[in-house]
């Protein structure tokens, strides 16, 4: 659960008043003084979409499908690194030129796999489960390679002196980059909100994306506009979750 005071000591406790602001001129401006335009809908006018967007577009049966498949992902590719840490690490001493050759993939768009899964599962969810975990495990492994080859000499030198076994001198290493593989993971989430919303606006999978697409489809701009806010607050929540669960488990330097 996030604490008052974590809450006070992020940029949260600055933003909330300019946001505050912001809602207020938005208000004044779209709702007394501009007419009806194609800018921005009335802010009396969204009000009124909520209730549109739980009836008729199934929003809540959405927004928890997508919400939960990127936490499913975020989870099962952290444990499968968890556990195959040991067989990575065997691969990055016995082949060095590795991570050369993973970083490559910094020229590969993520996006371009949402087409390629489009033909090999359709609308299937196991498709999109399935996207969603290999993103993750993508980006916890490239950073789990780099970070292991990056771990300070001194804490290696302890356990050489301590003269402790072998698989503890990998616990030693995994301990070291669970803060950068945590950072991986928050960088995973961003990444999977993109590219799960647009991979369940062009499948027609039961997501967000589904929502969007259907809004457009009808040509309700005020339901596009109150899912883009309701993004944008489910994001920041998030974003303040993982840094909450960050300060508490890996709040360690690595």
């Amino acid at each position: 659960m996030i604490s008052r005071n974590y809450f006070l000591k992020n940029n949260s406790a600055k933003i909330l008043p300019l946001l505050a602001k912001v809602a207020f001129v938005y208000i004044i401006l779209f709702e007394f003084i501009l007419p009806a335009n194609g800018i921005l809908p009335k802010p009396s006018i969204l009000i009124e979409s909520v209730t549109s967007l739980f009836k008729h577009y199934n929003f809540l049966y959405a927004f928890g499908f997508t919400l939960s498949i990127i936490f499913f992902a975020l989870l099962v590719g952290y444990f499968l690194i968890r556990i195959f840490r040991n067989t990575m690490l065997y691969f990055t001493r016995t082949f060095p030129t590795l991570i050369s050759l993973l970083d490559t993939t910094k020229y590969f768009l993520m996006i371009l796999l949402v087409f390629i899964f489009h033909f090999w599962f359709g609308n299937n969810i196991y498709g999109e489960l399935f996207l969603a975990i290999i993103v993750v495990l993508g980006n916890l492994k490239i950073e789990y390679f780099k970070s292991a080859n990056e771990v300070k000499q001194e804490y290696l030198d302890a356990a050489q002196s301590l003269n402790i076994s072998e698989s503890k001198k990998t616990n030693v290493i995994w301990k070291s980059v669970q803060p950068k593989l945590f950072s991986s993971l928050e960088f995973s989430h961003y990444s999977l909100w993109t590219l799960l919303i647009i991979y369940e606006y062009i499948n027609g999978t039961n997501g967000i994306g589904s929502v969007f697409r259907l809004a457009i489809k009808y040509n309700d701009f005020s339901v596009v506009v109150l899912l883009i806010l309701i993004i944008s607050t489910s994001l920041w929540l998030s974003t303040l979750l993982l840094n909450s669960i960050r300060a508490k488990f890996f709040f360690w330097n690595s």
